[in-house]
């Protein structure tokens, strides 16, 4: 198997490998350090925790623009980092009147605004820009549900065509204009990553995929290794999956041996079960199924399990998964029943929280299906672990902290009333502040990813495999080290520690119950923040997640 045989994955999702290939063993091979540069003074070899969110928006965003969002990708890392900023209500000069700083700096973020309409808000927002005057862009910058349908709708279209009165026939000015908010989008994440010895924050180039086919989530944030990066595709030029994975490969993958991506689903609880049904477009043999199945599981080794829009872990009541009821999986759900069952189907709504419900929409039923499709085609497509973010659309990366919480979408949700009610939008559970999860009957923070070597976006060769399946003892930190070949029958999911480590002042501190004996002595000796992953596999489980 050559290097990009499995996509390699980086210690940004620690977390999800933790769950998923928390029992595997084989050996591992590390990414290799794509710049020159000093290497990090923190080099830990117990490994640190870091936290981050990998799915950002800001102003560029057509449907945080229309709701008086201002923050642009440089602010937005700036808050990251630590410093304010002003959310609506907008003065009369246009500037928030709300400054809002996040309680924690983080330690790397990905700004991951919309594909599709990058141009179109440029356009439509810069005047005399080509299409500002048009009939199109009124009603956009009038803002609102008005604004946000305009574009909306056209990705719910399985033929989807830009505006023309906008964009021209040819659609060339919107391209024009897209391309220099993504190269403001590269310059921003550059600007912000810290390449000194102190490797205090990290970035990454990203965008999100958004595709609506059948009125059903279908997004994907694109994460880039580095800032070798190709123009962003969109749903306009490739609405269907399997189209964008072979886009990515093509323009990026195959294109320059510099550039390396991530595709990371989100939101499948409002897909209808489109997003994870197994079919393979165009193919006539299982040869063609399996090779399909190893693109888009090569390109997707993570799925998005949390953020504002509910979680996608489970659902009782649903047909076809096995086990007794969970009572975790009746905690706050996005789909209140009574509910219809897609069963061996698909449905259509799910945007709109309509439609049936699949057990497909959840990670108990998808990874079900990917050990099916293992035995049928002898490779898994869902081989995936898990990450959470929290979706904001305010460009404030982390702000989840409830005593401050300021919402996620300029003036929709930013009072407690009106996340009660959804603020006319959506409903009370959709705006709470994503990225808190219940998991083993302890809250922990899912909006942290978690990576376990110190700093920085590249690697260095690192030391042994762990448990986790990649190598996390390294001089830098392990941005995209590649998951393992797993052997037949060798793949279980890991039973967490109902704990986790969480930062404190100085250092990380073990909390776990039962607590593991490598953790007992830890806290005992007060020599290592946490057990290393090695030692808490022997103990019995894989590593919590962070809070």
């Amino acid at each position: 198997m050559n290097q990009r045989g499995f996509r390699r994955l980086g210690g940004l999702a620690v977390t999800a490998v933790a769950f998923a290939l928390g029992g595997c063993g084989g050996a591992v091979t590390p990414a290799g350090r794509s710049e020159a540069r000093e290497p990090c003074a923190d080099r830990n070899p117990l490994r640190n925790v870091y936290f981050g969110d990998l799915h950002v928006h800001t102003a560029y965003s057509f449907d945080a623009y229309v709701f008086d969002v201002r923050v642009t990708p440089e602010q937005a890392y700036r808050f990251a980092r630590g410093e304010p900023v002003e959310l609506p209500p907008l003065d009369a000069q246009g500037r928030g009147t709300q400054r809002v700083r996040i309680d924690r700096p983080l330690d790397f973020a990905a700004v991951t605004d919309h594909s599709e309409f990058l141009g179109e808000v440029e356009s439509c927002t810069v005047p005399g820009a080509p299409g500002f005057d048009s009939a199109s862009c009124a009603p956009f910058r009038s803002g609102g549900n008005t604004g946000q349908n305009l574009l909306g709708t056209i990705l719910t279209q399985e033929e989807p065509r830009r505006l023309e009165d906008v964009c021209g026939t040819d659609s060339e000015s919107c391209r024009r204009a897209a391309g220099e908010v993504w190269g403001r989008i590269v310059a921003a994440a550059e600007a912000a990553y810290d390449r000194s010895p102190a490797c205090s924050f990290t970035t990454f180039v990203a965008y999100e995929y958004t595709g609506n086919p059948k009125v059903s989530t279908n997004h994907r944030n694109m994460i880039f290794r580095t800032a070798s990066v190709p123009f962003p595709i969109s749903y306009m030029e490739e609405p269907t999956a399997l189209g964008l994975w072979r886009a990515l490969r093509a323009t990026c993958i195959d294109a320059d041996p510099e550039c390396d991506v991530l595709a990371i689903p989100h939101n499948p609880n409002q897909s209808n079960g489109n997003m994870f049904f197994p079919e393979y477009p165009g193919a006539t043999t299982p040869e063609e199924q399996r090779g399909q199945a190893r693109l888009r599981g090569a390109l997707e080794p993570l799925v998005e399990i949390y953020q504002h829009k509910g979680d996608s872990e489970c659902l009782n009541g649903i047909s076809g998964i096995v086990g007794e009821p969970d009572e975790l999986c009746d905690f706050e759900k996005l789909r209140q029943p009574p509910l219809q069952d897609c069963g061996d189907g698909t449905g259509r709504g799910g945007v709109s929280n309509s439609g049936c419900v699949s057990r497909l929409d959840y990670a108990r039923g998808f990874l079900l299906a990917g050990l099916q499709e293992y035995e049928r085609l002898g490779v898994n497509p869902y081989r995936l672990g898990f990450i959470a973010g929290t979706d904001t659309h305010n460009g404030t990366p982390g702000a989840t902290g409830e005593d401050r919480f300021a919402g996620h979408r300029g003036g929709v949700d930013d009072t407690p009333e009106k996340r009660l009610v959804g603020g006319g939008f959506r409903s009370g559970i959709a705006f709470s502040p994503g990225g808190w999860r219940l998991y083993g009957r302890r809250r922990i923070r899912g909006t942290a990813s978690l990576r376990l070597s110190s700093g920085g976006r590249r690697t260095e060769p690192a030391g042994p495999a762990s448990p986790f399946g990649f190598s996390a003892v390294g001089t830098s930190t392990p941005r995209f080290a590649e998951t393992p070949t797993l052997s037949r029958g060798r793949m279980r999911l890991a039973r967490p520690w109902a704990g986790f480590c969480r930062r404190g002042p100085t250092r990380l501190r073990c909390r776990s119950s039962p607590l593991p004996p490598c953790a007992i002595r830890a806290r005992r000796s007060g020599r290592a923040p946490c057990c290393s992953a090695s030692r808490l596999s022997r103990a019995g489980g894989a590593a919590g997640s962070p809070t």
